[in-house]
């Protein structure tokens, strides 16, 4: 007799929880169980899920397994794991008329705060990781600036050595016109001197082809050295147009990272009043 009883008595709960869970509003959830298994749920808020349904062992870590083992009114939260969502839980054993625990019936509400703090701890350890990646680029871009530098101070050096190297050229093309000068100087007295001076004619003829072919390639080595002027000029301008674009991302990156540890403390003051939910 009294298991029929006992039975009768959670059989009419469980009758019952649809209009009782109606009394709390639509973003609540009920169950009743016995001492081993959950006997009803009724779910007003559909994010909770139905994972542990009609039938289910009861688990032993949630306020329903924990008011009828230790014979009182049990609030505790339950982890998503459970039913999708973090619930904040109320149970209370059921008894029956000799006072024996025989069930339980337990209300729970998703608990938000539970969820604000775990999306805050997110979003905390979201922007850490986006600002160690800033971070790495930034200083990518100060190795990329250095090496930029130092690219900009080896082509300088190479305009001055190449100065240098004009002033050689102008030297030898002096020293090649001087050579031609004697050249006809000499060709004017083997002239004058007739059958004599036919050797040295000769040797005057040398000095001038000489001077004459220094000539040449003293023009064709100016043609290439402007050109490497040119080039060295061109490579300077975009070495320095680069320098200042690497200079405007540095900035950028500096306003960035500041954004990013604002973010960051909303963050952190978000999960602090998560927690005191």
């Amino acid at each position: 007799m009294k298991i029929f009883e006992d039975e009768d008595i959670l059989l009419n709960l469980s009758y019952l929880l649809p209009f009782i869970s109606s009394l709390f509003g639509d973003d609540i959830s009920m169950l009743v169980s016995d001492r081993e298994k959950i006997l009803k749920v009724v779910r007003h808020d559909t994010s909770v899920g139905n994972s542990y349904g009609e039938g289910h062992s009861l688990p032993t870590d949630i306020p329903a397994y924990k008011c009828m083992q230790e014979n009182r009114t049990v609030v505790s939260n339950i982890s998503k794991e459970y039913f999708g969502v973090p619930l904040k839980a109320v149970a209370a054993p059921i008894k029956n008329r000799d006072g024996k625990i025989i069930g339980s019936i337990a209300i729970g509400k998703r608990d938000w705060g539970n969820d604000i703090d775990a999306h805050a701890e997110a979003f905390v350890s979201s922007f850490n990781e986006i600002s160690n990646v800033v971070e790495n680029v930034a200083s990518g871009i100060q190795d990329v600036a250095k090496s930029s530098n130092d690219i900009l101070n080896e082509i300088n050096k190479t305009n001055e050595d190449m100065k240098k190297t004009n002033e050689i050229i102008d030297f030898v093309r002096n020293i090649s016109k001087q050579t031609n000068l004697l050249g006809l100087n000499a060709a004017i007295e083997s002239a004058r001197a007739g059958e004599m001076g036919k050797g040295f004619s000769v040797v005057s003829n040398e000095i001038r082809n000489l001077s004459s072919s220094t000539s040449q390639s003293i023009n064709e080595i100016t043609t290439v050295l402007n050109n490497l002027r040119l080039s060295v000029e061109s490579i300077t301008g975009k070495v320095y147009e680069n320098n200042q674009l690497f200079e405007m991302q540095a900035a950028n990156i500096e306003e960035i990272n500041s954004s990013i540890a604002e973010l960051n403390n909303t963050a952190k003051l978000i999960k602090e009043i998560a927690e005191r939910v």
